[in-house]
């Protein structure tokens, strides 16, 4: 797995970074617009590529456009935020501290 085309996010956003994940050369796949965010809490949250609906009321709802089990996807999870540490530290840094 690789992070591909990263690209830091705007400092008047909770966009840490986008990015795309080459998954390796067995299937030749990349997932493209991967994000990186911060949460209401201010820890890093990795956003799948998604579309929005408009839900009840004003609500927006995301749907992934990438579904992996429970189980797959906190394993997938762990590992891209492993492999983004090195892009996102600096704009990590210059958030409040902010750190994985």
């Amino acid at each position: 797995m690789e992070i591909l085309n990263w690209h830091d996010g705007t400092f008047t956003s909770n966009i840490i970074g986008t990015f795309d994940i080459y998954l390796g050369q067995k299937w030749g796949v990349t997932f493209k617009n991967f994000k990186l965010i911060f949460s209401k809490k201010g820890y890093p949250i990795l956003a799948f590529p998604s579309y929005s609906i408009q839900g009840v009321g004003d609500k927006k709802t995301w749907i992934p456009y990438i579904e992996l089990s429970p189980e797959k996807r906190e394993t997938f999870t762990k590992e891209v935020m492993e492999l983004v540490k090195p892009f996102a530290a600096r704009r990590m840094a210059l958030h409040k501290g902010g750190e994985f």
